[in-house]
């Protein structure tokens, strides 16, 4: 004899802000400062010096890396404020404008 359970998933409505979204919001905003803190006297804020220039693939992991922190936050806020259908990922990128 078998037996099916059936799980519902339940979803906080798009205004209310449940404690995981708050949790993970929070944790991607103390690893974007964590970034910040850690490289910006040595990147960041490397045009304020007299700091010798750094090799150009430097640069490039600088630029893929701070995307990624970029993107990582934009994701938990989005999913935050209820528009978790904007982060579908690479395969739907129009999906914020489909209403």
């Amino acid at each position: 004899m078998a037996t099916r359970t059936e799980v519902l998933a339940v979803r906080p409505k798009a205004g209310k802000l449940g404690g995981d979204r708050i949790f993970y919001t929070g944790m991607a905003a103390a690893f974007l400062l964590a970034v910040f803190a850690a490289f910006g006297g040595r990147y960041y804020l490397r045009a304020f010096t007299a700091a010798p220039p750094l090799p150009p693939y430097v640069h490039i992991h600088a630029a893929v890396f701070t995307g990624w922190v970029l993107l990582f936050f934009a994701q938990a806020a989005l999913v935050a404020a209820g528009a978790s259908a904007c982060t579908g990922g690479w395969a739907s990128p129009g999906a914020c404008s489909r209403g």
